[in-house]
């Protein structure tokens, strides 16, 4: 996280919440990208396989 705000308030309270909302954000970014990361582990196929399984209710065609 950055040291300094890249947005300057005119009053601490007001700059306090600006701060918390950018953790926040960086909080909920970092979530998204471990969810899309969990995600596209269990969607990729299994080494020497022939299916793509895209669900773990998938079928192989063999």
């Amino acid at each position: 996280m950055r040291n300094k705000p890249s947005v300057q308030a005119l009053c601490p309270e007001y700059q306090k919440l600006l701060n918390e909302e950018q953790v926040a954000l960086s909080n909920w970014t970092r979530g998204r990208a471990e969810i899309h990361e969990s995600i596209r582990k269990r969607v990729s196929p299994m080494p020497g396989h022939c299916c793509n399984f895209t669900s773990m209710t998938a079928k192989c065609a063999k």
